[in-house]
C-alpha cells in the first residue's frame, strides 16, 4: 500500500516537472521570439545610426586634414560625457617635429595664450570596466558616478594612450584658426585643437550632444 502510494507521487512529481520543463520551453521560446522581433526591427534604425556616425567621423577627418595639411588619420580617438546631454569626442594625431614646427610658424598668430580651461585630456587609468576607463578611486556611489570623475571612453586601439596621458601632463598650444562658418552637425560640431608642447601630438575636441 505505501509502495503503491510513493510510486503515484513520483509519478505526479515526474509529470509536474514535465510540465513545467514545457511552460519554461514555450516561455524561453516566446521570450526568444520576441528578442529576435525587436531586433530585426530596430536593426535598420541601429545601422542608419552607425552609418551617421562613420559619416561624422569621415567628416571631422577631413576638416582637421583641411588646416593640418600632412596629417594621417588619429592615432587615438576618445570621448568623454559631462553631463547627460552632452560632452566631447577627441582625435588624437601623431605628427613629427618637422610638421610641428611648420604648424606653429603657420598659425603664429593664431596661437590663444589666453585659453581660459584645460584641454579635454586623459589622465592614468585605474581602473577599466566595459570600456570606460576609470581615473580616480570609486566613491560611495561607486563607479557609476563616472560622469563627473574624468573617466572616457577609448575607441579603437590603445597604443597611443600613454603619450596622450603624458602629453595631457604638461602644457599645450591652443589654435583658433576656424575660418570658416560652421555648417556642422549642431550634435557634433567642432570646438578647438590644441598642441602637445612636450609630445608630437596634435588634439582635435568635437562637442557632441546627445
Amino acid at each position: 500500500m505505501i509502495r503503491m502510494i510513493v510510486e503515484k507521487v513520483y509519478l505526479s512529481f515526474k509529470m509536474l516537472i514535465f510540465i513545467i520543463l514545457i511552460f519554461m520551453g514555450f516561455c524561453i521560446f516566446f521570450v526568444l521570439k520576441f528578442i529576435i522581433g525587436v531586433v530585426i526591427i530596430m536593426l535598420p534604425a541601429i545601422l542608419e545610426d552607425q552609418a551617421k556616425y562613420d559619416k561624422k567621423l569621415e567628416d571631422s577627418y577631413k576638416y582637421d586634414q583641411q588646416y593640418f595639411v600632412g596629417i594621417t588619420e588619429p592615432v587615438l580617438r576618445f570621448s568623454r560625457e559631462h553631463s547627460l546631454i552632452g560632452g566631447n569626442q577627441v582625435f588624437v594625431y601623431k605628427i613629427d617635429q618637422e610638421q610641428k614646427e611648420i604648424y606653429l610658424k603657420k598659425y603664429k598668430k593664431q596661437i590663444n595664450n589666453n585659453f581660459n580651461s584645460k584641454p579635454e585630456c586623459v589622465k592614468e587609468t585605474i581602473k577599466k570596466r566595459w570600456g570606460v576607463h576609470y581615473v580616480v578611486p570609486a566613491t560611495g556611489y561607486g563607479h557609476d558616478d563616472y560622469l563627473n570623475h574624468d573617466s572616457f571612453r577609448v575607441q579603437g586601439a590603445e597604443k597611443y594612450l600613454p603619450d596622450a596621458v603624458r602629453a595631457c601632463q604638461s602644457s599645450f598650444f591652443y589654435l583658433d584658426i576656424d575660418e570658416v562658418s560652421h555648417d556642422q552637425d549642431r550634435y557634433f560640431f567642432h570646438n578647438y585643437w590644441a598642441m602637445s608642447r612636450t609630445e608630437n601630438l596634435l588634439f582635435s575636441v568635437y562637442a557632441t550632444r546627445n
